[in-house]
């Protein structure tokens, strides 16, 4: 027997003890909070990383509208020394 598969056993046999031991539901109680508290961190989790995602996808907007713009402004440059060429040479 590994020594996992040991202290796996013994956690096993020490929940058992204490639900049959107990009247009490304060086992249920603490099972269900922890759980609830896990839910609501895991949404946490799930919300940032969302948000992150939509903040990454802006940027990439972003910088494909900056790229646009600045190829447009390039040609617009060629344009305006095109012009400039034929109208003072």
């Amino acid at each position: 027997m590994s020594r996992d598969t040991g202290l796996c056993q013994q956690v096993q046999h020490s929940l058992a003890d204490y639900f049959y031991g107990t009247r009490e539901e304060k086992f249920f109680f603490a099972i269900k909070n922890r759980i609830d508290l896990s839910t609501i961190a895991l949404k946490e989790q799930r919300s940032l990383a969302a948000q992150y995602m939509a903040k990454v996808d802006e940027a990439i907007e972003m910088a494909k509208a900056l790229k646009k713009a600045m190829a447009t402004a390039k040609i617009a440059a060629k344009v305006c020394t095109y012009m400039y060429i034929l109208t003072y040479s």
